[in-house]
């Protein structure tokens, strides 16, 4: 009977007409699989006489064990084990995975290959299981805890996998203080500015997944009961917009708590004088950016839970947008990123609300001014005027869309002269375009009306 072996890995990694490895591979009964890429994982995992050579075959090794799990969890009419078997086999893997994940000295990667393993295992586990994929999510967040509160990479990107791939196991397993409990140290270690860059960007990606993951599965909780854990599981990965902010629902709390000190340290990084000369440091930053983007379209309790957490973001993001761009396109996306975030928040309408909150009391009719204009407001407009150390979302917009234009100039020197059309002039200016849509998009949010022709 075939097997899996380094021989055969090898034969996939260079397949030949046919595809007779793969072939192979198929006819190994599942179970025998999992338990076999589970041994040669665990032996790649050790060796270090050979790294080039291994790392392919334990990326492939990890990458069909994470499909074999999947598959554990699905219709006994198809993988022909009962769910008891399928769940003792899983159980047999979560161990020996967790086991080499937490073992030291592993290279990074090989890490982050288990860890996608472990995360697909909580999905699975609990799809054949509910209560056991609790009980399992528990465990492995215990495991986690030092690491998390050490900032070590690995740990929170395994964290923010499972709060991805399981959000309804994990919420219903842990609350508030739990999170709390593996973020504090991390929380601290910012404060300190204790901590690299790439350690803040995976633990802001971890409570940005975390939050988003309360959203998913309250929103499976308020479906009502489902016919089987698979709806459940597939609704909970349904990637819906949020445009309802609860100030005390567990989420805005994680928010408020942790919050702040990464937006502080993530400013200090993006305003350092080095940012604009290391790609690698603008590189970390759009992808911060890129998990606040997502959090901020499904989870905005998480980032603006009240009047303090929604002026620290945008002090933060503010700032972040005018870091001085010149002509490099990396940073003034970096600044447009910045830019849509806060932009996406403030189309929320209670958010809407608590920026355009006056001072004092309310007006009793429309024609009575109130006391005295939001702060929020005034400062999302008009900046800092009296510091002049950061300027309105409305100049910031108008400088990127003239930076933009103004980089074409040379181009359009060498076209022969033609009449202006305004609706086209930027088709080519990427930069220009998506400034124009923010600008537009602040100005009907905040009170405004339309600034493109009708």
């Amino acid at each position: 009977m075939a097997s899996v072996s380094r021989d055969l890995l090898d034969a996939m990694l260079a397949p030949t007409p046919g595809r007779p490895a793969e072939e192979t591979f198929r006819t190994i009964p599942l179970p025998n699989r999992v338990r076999e890429l589970l041994s040669i994982i665990g032996e790649l995992y050790l060796d270090a006489t050979n790294a080039a050579g291994n790392a392919g075959r334990c990326m492939l090794a990890a990458v069909l064990l994470r499909r074999d799990i999947i598959a554990l969890a699905g219709n006994e009419a198809l993988t022909g084990l009962k769910p008891s078997i399928s769940l003792a086999i899983m159980g047999e893997a979560a161990d020996a995975l967790v086991g080499m994940f937490g073992r030291e000295g592993a290279p990074s990667d090989r890490r982050r290959q288990i860890g996608h393993c472990i995360a697909e295992l909580c999905n699975s586990i609990s799809l054949v299981s509910a209560d056991t994929g609790k009980e399992f999510v528990k465990t492995v967040l215990s495991k986690l805890q030092p690491g998390c509160n050490a900032m070590d990479p690995m740990c929170l990107k395994l964290l923010s996998d499972i709060a991805d791939r399981s959000p309804v196991a994990l919420w219903s397993s842990c609350n508030t203080d739990v999170f709390i409990a593996l973020l504090r140290g991390s929380v601290e270690k910012v404060k300190k500015k204790n901590c690299t860059m790439e350690q803040l960007e995976s633990s802001v990606r971890a409570l940005c997944q975390i939050g988003i993951a309360y959203e998913r599965a309250k929103r499976v909780a308020e479906g009502g009961e489902r016919s089987n854990e698979i709806e459940r599981a597939l609704l909970a990965q349904l990637q819906e917009r949020c445009t309802n902010v609860d100030s005390d629902s567990p989420a805005s709390q994680l928010g408020q708590l942790l919050l702040p000190a990464a937006l502080d340290a993530l400013t200090s990084f993006a305003t350092s004088s080095s940012t604009s000369t290391q790609a690698s440091q603008v590189n970390i930053l759009s992808t911060c950016m890129s998990h606040f983007s997502a959090c901020s379209e499904q989870c905005p309790s998480l980032l603006a839970g009240n009047d303090q957490a929604l002026t620290a973001l945008l002090r933060s993001f503010m700032a972040i947008a005018q870091i001085p761009s010149l002509e490099d396109e990396e940073i003034a996306a970096l600044r447009l990123s910045a830019l849509e975030i806060v932009a996406t928040i403030s189309s929320v309408p209670q958010i809407k609300r608590m920026l355009l909150k006056p001072v004092g009391k309310s007006p009793t009719s429309v024609a009575q001014p109130c006391d005295q204009p939001s702060p929020m407001l005034q400062y999302l407009i008009q900046g800092n005027e009296g510091n002049g150390d950061q300027k309105g979302v409305l100049f910031v917009c108008a400088e990127l869309i003239v930076t933009g234009a103004d980089d074409d100039l040379e181009t359009w020197a060498e076209d022969p002269a033609l009449i202006l059309n305004s609706e086209s002039s930027w088709d080519n200016d990427c930069i220009a375009l998506h400034a124009e849509a923010l600008l537009e998009s602040f100005v009907e949010n905040l009170g405004g009306a339309s600034t493109l022709p009708a």
